[in-house]
């Protein structure tokens, strides 16, 4: 299913921002990821983000902040 973010959700998608980051970007140090989490944590509410949930819980997410 897919639904708006719930402020509970949060933990799970900053993980799953980090973890495709991580991989994605491996030819950055991890650390830079690691160091703008709380960003993150920050910029994801002020933005519109919905989440992919199945049985297991949130498993991706989509954000989108004006015409980005």
């Amino acid at each position: 299913m897919i639904r708006a973010l719930h402020a509970s959700d949060m933990d799970r998608v900053v993980s799953i921002w980090l973890d495709a980051n991580l991989q994605a970007h491996s030819f950055i140090p991890s650390e830079y990821w690691k160091n703008n989490l709380e960003y993150v944590r920050e910029a994801l509410p002020l933005a519109e983000v919905h989440v992919y949930e199945d049985a297991q819980g949130v498993q991706g997410f989509i954000g989108l902040d004006g015409d980005h």
